[in-house]
């Protein structure tokens, strides 16, 4: 009898686990595609500037690791630099 409790156990363990790597990578995919639209929006919008947005649109979390990438996004003053650290 507790052969068969164990078992059933680990089965709807397993089954739990698996419905939980499922939702997470389907929510996953879903961020993915809302960040990638708001990048759009935010290209297609007049606050997008092409060599100084990487830095300024992002918000209070992600820029402090981006604080060392402002001097050389200042000194370059690169398109693909500023799209790099936008995808970043």
């Amino acid at each position: 009898m507790q052969l068969y409790q164990y078992s059933t156990k680990f089965v709807l363990a397993s089954f739990l686990a698996t419905m939980f790597v499922r939702m997470f990578s389907r929510i996953h995919t879903e961020y993915e595609s809302i960040r990638r639209m708001e990048m759009i929006r935010l290209k297609n919008s007049r606050s997008y500037d092409n060599l100084y947005s990487g830095i300024t649109l992002t918000f209070f979390p992600i820029n402090v690791p981006l604080l060392p990438f402002l001097i050389p996004v200042m000194v370059f003053k690169s398109e693909r630099l500023n799209e790099f650290i936008l995808k970043f």
